[in-house]
């Protein structure tokens, strides 16, 4: 019998049978290991003294005894400071006051007792430990005090995942934090596990996460970047965040923070600073219900921002090319009728569309010498976000915790004077977990917890000044529409700012979820048994593109025969475009189910040497529709669901397919083996190594990537190279499919396909995503409780899955036009096929430098420097197709599309040292002050330059037109030319050229690194004592401090008026002020 079926039919059944029946429930995870030995003043081992640890926040207290070794554990503490108090007859009581436990963390604590009466006792106040003498991890923290403290724009705590070595943005993180991506050590962003209170917070559609708590509701922060042990998921970074309890104090703040454009310096390319407001207030409040019993935190944050952070940048063209005058441009450009240049390179108006005319007269003329037209876009934002967390001591065995968490806001975002890409955001997450920790025994603890997640969002359109159905002669049908797709339309430019109304759309996924554990001591031995089992449930309703895309890219104005040639505006003013779709409705129910039991043995093999084994078992099962089939692609197999679909278009049932199409992965075992060896066994010099194997999850906007084709969507063929703008269906047989109606599945038996088909598609039988990581640790505790760290990390992803052209046009030399693309495809009948597929690779080699030191005596510390090269052959997480040569994606392998080579944290909180001999004003005035700052620097991200035209003429993909590269023109340096200012010309523009009739170009992705950047956040911190109890903080933060201009990318499209120029930088000075009251 194979191993599979052991564990599909048997292991699997009796492990979670055994997990799920066992009675009590959980813990949220956001917990500590203690543990020591105790010894006499000989260093004789101690067993059977009695061990008391007390949290200092809420008096709750646990009892142990040391055993045989003289070993103690609290496993599963709750993260906070504790006392520990050990005695025995014959010796005096030790006690250990304020040690902190952090999410995560195993604190070791040697005990010597000294002889004398139980009475008396020797007392010692801990440090906190830099160094984890028994864990094969690596991870970061942030306490509560520099959570609250430290420079956030925004007080988005999403911002600290970004000072822990190797993790860059990958989208930008901004205040909301909605679909952003962050990216650690050459993982993808997609593929972080994020936590709240120990239970799932993702967006399961973008595999992000929503919008967090406040600071203030947050207690802790806890990143693991590599090599966690077998109870955690994804192979990116595992971040904790851990809400605040309440304690026997009542304790809570009120606080406003506010930013004013008045404070705020100018952006490089603008005139003056851009408008901007934004009111952030709130308050919490904890405390006891019942004193050492029951408690309750509360909190609340609004925030209301008008106007714009940052000028919007649209790339216009000159006011030359809109009256058809190329001359100033050495491209060529081609009379479509003739084949011959225009006589001058100028285009006479009698041959203008005065359709395409109207639209180009929505261009602003440029105001910027550049050739740009900045502006200060629109921007509001309301959001609410409330709080509760309740903590019970329910029995002197069991501690119950509920949380729930809700933030609503709505959002508009105009993001250049041409487009309005997201028109009205609506959100509404809600995240909620309740949780018991059963304790049996000392040695003996169950834990689990159920967790629910909600991110809703519905998104609207904004109108365009313009429809083309309302212009003269324009035959496109609209789509079904309603009223949150009005006006959904794009003129995609290549080389300009192009026009688009947005993309409407309606998501609701859920997230349920039940993990439960068992921790076990037994000698040597600390060992857990767990399951996590999720379940994702979304419905989408995509309203996308309802009245057409139009995309130019200046093909139709090129030649082979003239190198160098064709213009996208050239073509607008001839009313040809390279490429037409439209969209009908796709509304899809999905639901998705993974169940993955684990083991772990954290064994202290030697007395210095601690092993960390652990196994889980990570089934993948796809998602399924509940409504529709799903669509698949398998080249010659005839469909019997749908018998006029053309070969290879298969359905959910074909041939056996199973209804995801996809198909179940039994068989992913991930082992996790890791050892921690403490050199000289006093905590000081670590040496640590892991490997593991991690699965990848695929967000659900992957899976959900066949819905888009006929039938279900009916996603309209696409037209290459259509006869004009007013009618593109002019050469499709049928004509236009709308308006129309989605087809049943009963109904495919029968149904007529609008030959050749568009589609994207799920490719069957693909495997399942993995990563392979190992690192190797030296750490060492310096003076001053400073903690050191080198450290190499690598790791290698194998089968990423991700979107790729499954049915490119082949070149045949003089018989190919981008007309007859379609007949050029292998699998006739089928025009575009994006398919999702697993043929993503990446490696990543990093070494890390750290120097870290938690809050003691008034100094705070995080720095890192990572040096690291990442690798693959492809960086996209969207779906979109973003693969260069079609026909071979490995031929792509280049750097990674996120990974700077190099990047610098530091990351400060310092209290300024008290004057002494200042007393009474002079001391509330001259005393008590903070400075804080988070600096961060990192060398620029590689590019690609792009051709601009389709010369591979390989043929679109849907919704991502073509990626040819430029090639290279031998001999000439890409260096910029001596004198020549970088805005103007970042890189020889002169190295490059149109690439070459039937290739994709040879000057290789991700050839020329773009500009670097580095920027330092400064907080000043004030604090007036008003009783014991009561402080008020008044705060001066800038972010951007030095006001240091980072610039954006240049131009990267040959064809483009913008080739090689740099017109955008990064946000400027912004200040913001705020008080603070606590208690």
């Amino acid at each position: 019998m194979k191993i599979t079926e052991v564990l599909s039919r048997h292991g699997i059944v009796a492990l979670i049978a055994a997990l799920l029946l066992v009675p009590g429930s959980a813990s949220s995870q956001s917990t500590a290991n203690l543990t020591g030995t105790v010894t006499d003043a000989s260093g004789a081992i101690v067993p059977a003294a009695a061990v008391v640890c007390t949290n200092q926040g809420t008096g709750l207290k646990h009892t142990a005894l040391t055993n045989n070794e003289g070993i103690f554990r609290f496993p599963d503490l709750p993260i906070g400071v504790y006392d520990l108090t050990i005695s025995h007859a014959g010796f005096s009581a030790a006690n250990r006051q304020g040690i902190v436990l952090a999410t995560g963390h195993s604190v070791d604590i040697p005990v010597a007792l000294q002889i004398g009466q139980m009475t008396q006792s020797v007392e010692v106040t801990e440090t906190s430990q830099e160094i984890q003498p028994t864990s094969s991890e690596i991870q970061t923290s942030v306490e509560k005090q520099s959570m609250q403290n430290l420079p956030l724009n925004g007080r988005n705590a999403l911002q600290l995942v970004l000072l822990a070595p190797g993790a860059v943005a990958t989208g930008g993180v901004n205040w909301q934090s909605a679909n952003q991506g962050v990216a650690v050590n050459g993982n993808r962003g997609t593929d972080n596990g994020y936590l709240l209170d120990g239970v799932n917070y993702i967006d399961p559609h973008y595999g992000t996460a929503p919008v967090l708590p406040s600071p203030d509701a947050l207690q802790e922060f806890t990143e693991k970047t590599s090599n966690f042990d077998a109870s955690e998921v994804g192979s990116g970074a595992n971040v904790q965040f851990t809400t605040r309890s309440g304690t026997n104090q009542i304790h809570g703040s009120l606080f406003e923070y506010v930013r004013n454009n008045v404070f705020d310096s100018k952006n490089y390319f603008s005139t003056s600073a851009t408008p901007f407001k934004r009111n952030q207030f709130g308050g919490s409040l904890g405390g006891p219900i019942f004193k050492d019993k029951t408690f309750y935190f509360l909190s609340y944050q609004a925030t209301r921002t008008v106007g714009g952070a940052n000028p919007s940048v649209a790339i216009v063209p000159p006011a030359s090319y809109l009256t058809g005058d190329f001359s100033s441009l050495s491209t060529l450009i081609i009379d479509p009728n003739t084949g011959a240049p225009f006589p001058g390179n100028k285009i006479p108006s009698s041959r203008f569309d005065q359709n395409m005319v109207t639209v180009l007269g929505f261009f602003p003329a440029a105001n910027q010498s550049n050739g740009t037209y900045n502006s200060l876009p629109r921007s509001n934002l309301n959001d609410n976000q409330i709080l509760g967390r309740i903590d019970h001591q329910l029995t002197s065995k069991d501690h119950l915790v509920a949380r729930f968490f809700y933030d609503s806001y709505t959002f508009q975002e105009q993001t250049t004077a041409l487009q309005n890409p997201y028109g009205n955001d609506a959100f509404k997450n809600r995240n909620a977990m309740i949780s018991d920790t059963h304790t049996f025994s000392p040695n003996l603890i169950l834990t689990g917890s159920f967790g629910y997640t909600d991110v809703g969002r519905q998104r609207s359109a904004a109108g365009l000044p313009f429809l083309p159905q309302g212009l003269p002669g324009v035959n496109v049908p609209v789509a079904t529409l309603d009223a949150l797709a009005a006006h959904q339309l794009s003129v995609s430019i290549s080389g300009y700012s192009s026009f688009v109304s947005g993309t409407p759309i309606t998501l609701t996924p859920k997230t349920f979820e039940y993990r439960t554990h068992v921790v076990w001591e037994h000698g040597a031995h600390l060992m857990r048994f767990g399951l996590d089992a999720v379940r994702y449930d979304e419905y989408a309703w995509d309203r996308s593109f309802q009245e057409g895309q139009w995309t130019f890219n200046g093909s139709r104005t090129s030649s082979a025969a003239y190198k160098n040639s064709g213009n996208a505006i050239a073509d607008v003013l001839l009313g040809l475009p390279f490429q037409f779709a439209q969209h009908g409705t796709e509304a899809q129910n999905m639901y998705q189910t993974q169940i993955q039991p684990w083991i772990q043995d954290d064994w202290k093999a030697l007395p210095h040497l601690t092993l960390n084994l652990g196994v889980r078992y990570a089934p993948w099962l796809p998602s399924v529709d509940r409504v529709a089939p799903q669509v698949g692609f398998e080249p010659g197999v005839q469909s019997t669901a749908a018998p006029n679909a053309p070969l290879g278009l298969v359905f959910s049932g074909d041939n056996g397919l199973p209804h995801a199409i996809f198909s179940r992965h039994m068989a992913n075992v991930a082992p996790r083996v890791g050892f921690a060896w403490d050199i000289a066994g006093q905590g000081k010099t670590v040496v640590r190594g892991a490997y593991g194997i991690f699965f990848r999850p695929m967000p659900l906007n992957m899976q959900r990537f066949s819905g888009n084709t006929a039938a279900f969507r009916s996603l309209a063929t696409s037209v290459s190279a259509p006869e004009s703008f007013e009618d593109p269906y002019a050469t499709v047989p049928g004509g236009s499919p709308f308006p129309w109606t989605p087809v049943t599945p009963a109904g495919l038996k029968t149904y007529v396909f609008n030959l050749p088909v568009t589609t994207s598609a799920l490719i069957p039988h693909e495997g399942t995503s993995y990563v392979q990581e190992w690192n190797l640790t030296f750490e060492r505790q310096l003076q001053y409780n400073m903690g050191f760290s080198l450290s190499y990390i690598g790791n290698r992803m194998i089968k990423g899955m991700d979107s790729t052209e499954a049915n490119p046009a082949i070149y045949i030399p003089g018989k190919s036009t981008e007309a007859n693309v379609n007949s050029r495809r292998p699998y006739a009948g089928l025009a575009s096929v994006q398919s999702v597929r697993d043929f993503q690779l990446s490696n990543y080699n990093g070494f890390q430098v750290s120097l870290n030191r938690h809050t003691e005596k008034g100094l705070t510390l995080i720095s890192n420097y990572t040096w690291s090269k990442c690798l693959d052959n492809d960086s996209n997480t969207t779906g979109s197709v973003s693969v260069i040569n079609k026909f071979n994606v490995n031929a792509d392998y280049a750097r990674c599309d996120f990974n700077p080579e190099h990047i610098a944290n530091i990351s400060l909180v310092y209290d300024i040292p008290v004057i002494t001999r200042f007393h009474g004003f002079a001391d509330k005035a001259l005393n008590h002050w903070q400075l804080t700052t988070i600096t961060s620097l990192q060398s620029g991200l590689p590019f690609s330059v792009s051709s601009g035209v389709d010369n591979s003429l390989s043929g679109p993909t849907t919704n991502s037109g073509t990626n040819d590269l430029a090639d290279r023109v031998p001999g000439v340096s890409t260096a910029r030319p001596a004198g020549v200012s970088k805005l103007a010309e970042y890189f020889n523009t002169a190295a490059f050229t149109e690439n070459a009739l039937g290739t994709f170009g040879d000057s290789g992705r991700n050839s020329i690194t773009g500009p670097g950047s580095w920027s330092s956040d400064v907080g000043l911190l004030k604090n007036f004592p008003i009783t014991e109890r009561f402080n008020f903080t008044f705060r001066a933060e800038a972010f951007n401090a030095p006001n240091h201009t980072n610039f954006g990318g240049p131009g990267t499209t040959f064809t483009s008026g913008s080739f090689g120029k740099i017109q955008t930088a990064g946000a400027p000075r912004v200040v913001q002020l705020s008080g603070r009251l606590t208690f």
